[in-house]
């Protein structure tokens, strides 16, 4: 049982085609994924700096609107005529609220 050494090396089987083909589907289809991440990763960015610019612009909203009752009720107690001073405003119809003026 001695390993005939000077013989010629025998050529190892082909990989079938349909391995072949398989290989490259998997190879294309890890491409497609890996961009479509990236897209959709970019797309994320872009909400997420669109809702925080909104939350920024309703925070600055608000706080004017605040800032604004103060004065004007300083104003309306410097001149004496603190209880003709009602705020009225008109609320957004969200939370089933009427789109009503309120006191």
């Amino acid at each position: 049982t001695k390993m005939d050494t000077g013989s010629p090396k025998k050529n190892l089987p082909q990989v079938p085609e349909t391995l072949l083909q398989q290989r490259k589907w998997q190879a294309e289809q890890k491409q497609e994924r890996l961009a479509a991440s990236i897209k959709q990763r970019q797309l994320n960015k872009e909400k997420r700096r669109l809702i925080i610019n909104r939350a920024e612009n309703y925070v600055k909203e608000y706080s004017r609107k605040e800032r604004d009752e103060i004065r004007l009720n300083r104003q309306a107690r410097h001149a004496g005529n603190y209880l003709r001073y009602l705020r009225h405003y008109r609320r957004k119809g969200n939370g089933k609220l009427s789109k009503n003026k309120r006191d």
